[in-house]
C-alpha cells in the first residue's frame, strides 16, 4: 500500500472523545479501554442518553475550516450496539447496524466552503433514540479519499514504491491499482 502524505487534523483528545459536544439535550458517557477489531483495547465505548434530536455528538476538534473547492475524507472503526450513523457536517453519511459489527466507516471527498469545519458526528437512528456504539481512531484529513489511520495531530509523508533495477515480465504478474 502506497499512501499519499496527510495529516489527521483532529486534535489529540478527538481520539479519546474527550471534549466532543452533546447536542439535543443528549448525555454521553465515553469508557475507554474497551475491544477493539484487531484484539487489543484502543476501543471507547460511546454512550448518548436520548435526546430531542438525532445528532447527539459532535466531534469539533477540527481546527481547519476547508476553503472553498478543498475537498476532506474521515474514516472511523464503529461496531453499533443500537443502530448509528456517523456523518459529517459537510455532507455525508454511514448507517451501521448491531448486525455489522466492526465497519471501518469512510466518508470520502467532501467540498469545504470557506466557512464550515469538519466535523465527525454520531447520529441516533431516530429523533429521541439514544446513541451506543464502539468506536476507535477517528480521522479527518485533506483529501479526497481515506488514509489509513495516523494519530490526530501526526503526519504521514508521502510514500514512494521502488521497482527492482531488473524487472522481468517472463518471471511474473505486476497488478497496480491506482484511485483516482
Amino acid at each position: 500500500l502506497v499512501e499519499r502524505g496527510t495529516q489527521n487534523l483532529l486534535n489529540i483528545t478527538a481520539e479519546v472523545f474527550v471534549g466532543w459536544a452533546a447536542f439535543d439535550s443528549s448525555t454521553p458517557t465515553i469508557t475507554p479501554g474497551q475491544a477493539d477489531p484487531f484484539g487489543g483495547t484502543a476501543a471507547h465505548r460511546v454512550q448518548c442518553t436520548a435526546g430531542a434530536g438525532t445528532t447527539t455528538l459532535n466531534s469539533y476538534l477540527s481546527p481547519v475550516v476547508p476553503a472553498p473547492g478543498v475537498r476532506h475524507s474521515t474514516s472511523i472503526w464503529i461496531k453499533a450496539v443500537a443502530d448509528v450513523t456517523i456523518g459529517t457536517n459537510l455532507g455525508g453519511s454511514v448507517s451501521v447496524t448491531a448486525a455489522d459489527g466492526w465497519k471501518l466507516v469512510k466518508i470520502e471527498g467532501m467540498t469545504g466552503d470557506g466557512v464550515t469545519s469538519s466535523q465527525l458526528r454520531f447520529e441516533a437512528a431516530t429523533a429521541g433514540s439514544a446513541v451506543d456504539c464502539y468506536a476507535m481512531w477517528p480521522q479527518i484529513e485533506i483529501g479526497p479519499l481515506c488514509t489509513s489511520y495516523i494519530a490526530p495531530g501526526a503526519s504521514r509523508s508521502a510514500e514512494v514504491e521502488t521497482l527492482p533495477a531488473v524487472c522481468n515480465p517472463a518471471e511474473g504478474t505486476m497488478i497496480m491499482r491506482a484511485d483516482v
